[in-house]
């Protein structure tokens, strides 16, 4: 035996909770008759039988206040405890490692507040119509309209990304309603007996609730790049159109929100920032208001597009041409090679510091015959770094070697590689058109199944290369574009540039 191990492990730990439940209700009637409209008995007999009836009319009026309030709190906390003592002897050191450890795991449940108060005010006034007969029995029947107003507020929780918010919801309102109350009275020698009355519910008309309304006062772009904050403000009124403060809005949808509940100030609004996902396409958000109920009062929804590199294309008119356009993590590209030809020279004519301008397989220096070219017509114009410096539409330029690195790392990242995968660069597919391409039975090179090409929408055609001893080289199979990086590492007036191969 070269060593052995021997320890004593336990294991302890308590779990205690505490809850507070309070409930209070209250209610008061207050039915008076305000007035007697009018009482007529009428006596007559059907054959032998003497027949009494009184016909009364009286307007009654009625107060009443009912309100009710339950709260509920409750927090813990949780212990658990691993306790190791022992140790290790080895015989060949004739040494001992004494093995101690204590394993605390503690867990707090926060304090979770419940609760609701209700409230509701009723004033009636209204007819009563009686029929007794002999006197004594006979039913009646009650008209009531009323007005009355209610509040609910309940307390609410809501896990938000910082943790759990309790907060307080409420809502408010006035309303127009008509009832019906039927029943009896029976009255003989001083007792009175009312059955009843039955309520059969009527009408309700809603004259003024609050809040009742939310709109989004601030502007929304129409196209934006992924991670934009976004400032957004709202306004939440009252049926009538007035503010309403202390108003809770409850906010979610794509991306991040540096608060989800916002409470309205004393100008009815409500601020907060939006930080939109990564997701291409159309972002949208929901600002919502509830009643204390958790029902819907209003739900508004907006929605913001997102630029990525399938959002689609656009167009931009040039010496006479029109380019199509694409958006790519938020920067708009030319999706089509440039044509701008204002000269054009030979291959065998070239210069580090001269702008020069060369059509693939073109040789003279007309530029009308050479606008002829098939060459010209589908892969535009080569050129050297200093006519490619001028040769950009006004407003646009030449991308920086960083440009050119941020689009591969961020079509790598987005899983444009031809394999779907977010490691290595295989982005050529996604970049390449899907015609033009020489065939190549590589997996994952351009020419290998032109269909899956172009998935940013890029459009990357191979116009082929000049070399500088003078000749064309490659079309088909390379496209060569510059960057505006001068670069030390060749000669001067050069600079890096972004190749893209079929092989």
């Amino acid at each position: 035996m070269r060593y052995f191990t021997f320890y004593l492990e336990g294991n302890a730990g308590f779990n205690t909770k505490l809850a507070l439940d309070l409930t209070k209700a209250f209610e008061k009637e207050d039915i008076k008759k305000l007035r007697t409209v009018g009482k007529i008995t009428a006596k007559f007999a059907v054959g032998p039988v003497p027949v009494w009836i009184t016909f009364k009319a009286d307007i009654y009026g009625n107060f009443k206040v009912a309100a009710d309030a339950t709260a509920h709190a409750d927090f813990g906390f949780e212990s658990k405890h691993t306790v190791k003592v022992g140790g290790t002897y080895t015989k060949a050191t004739d040494s001992f490692a004494p093995i101690k450890s204590f394993t605390p795991i503690n867990k707090v449940y926060p304090l979770n507040l419940e609760g609701q108060v209700n409230a509701s005010a009723r004033l009636e006034i209204y007819p009563r119509a009686e029929v007794k007969f002999y006197g004594f029995f006979g039913p009646f029947m009650e008209v009531v309209p009323y007005v009355e107003g209610k509040y609910n507020a309940r307390v609410q929780s809501l896990v938000t990304a910082g943790g759990t918010e309790n907060f307080l919801a409420w809502n408010s309102g006035i309303d127009l309603g008509l009832d019906f109350r039927v029943g009896s009275v029976l009255t003989f020698l001083g007792f009175k007996k009312e059955f009843g009355p039955e309520v059969l519910a009527g009408n309700v008309w809603p004259l003024w609730s609050m809040p009742a309304d939310i709109v989004l006062t601030s502007t929304l772009p129409a196209e934006t790049t992924p991670g934009k904050v976004i400032p957004l403000k709202f306004k939440v009124t009252t049926s009538e159109g007035a503010i309403v403060n202390l108003c809770p809005i409850y906010i979610k949808g794509s991306g991040t929100f540096s608060k989800q509940i916002v409470f309205t100030n004393t100008n009815g609004e409500a601020s907060l920032d939006w930080t939109v996902g990564s997701t291409q396409g159309d972002n949208l958000f929901t600002a919502t208001i509830y009643n204390a109920d958790k029902s819907i009062i209003k739900e508004l929804t907006k929605t913001v597009k997102v630029a990525g590199g399938t959002s689609g294309t656009g167009q931009l008119v040039y010496d006479g041409r029109t380019y199509k356009t694409v958006i790519i993590n938020g920067k708009e590209w030319m999706a089509e090679n440039l044509a701008y030809l204002p000269a054009v020279s030979p291959p065998t004519t070239g210069s580090t510091t001269a702008p020069h301008y060369y059509v693939y397989e073109y040789t003279g220096t007309d530029v009308a015959a050479a606008k002829q070219n098939t060459n010209y017509t589908t892969y535009g114009v080569l050129y050297n770094w200093p006519a490619a410096q001028a040769a950009c539409p006004s407003g646009w330029h030449l991308p920086t070697d960083a440009e050119w690195t941020a689009l591969e790392n961020y079509l790598i990242a987005s899983g444009f590689n031809y394999d779907g995968t977010t490691t290595g660069n295989k982005i050529a597919k996604s970049l390449a058109a899907t015609t033009n391409w020489s065939a190549s039975s590589s997996t994952g090179t351009i020419g290998n199944n032109l269909s899956l090409n172009n998935k940013s929408g890029f459009s990357a055609l191979p116009g082929g290369y000049r070399y500088y001893y003078g000749y064309f080289s490659t079309i088909g199979s390379y496209g060569h574009w510059w960057s505006s990086t001068e670069t030390s590492l060749q000669a001067p007036g050069t600079a890096t540039c972004a190749t893209t191969s079929a092989l």
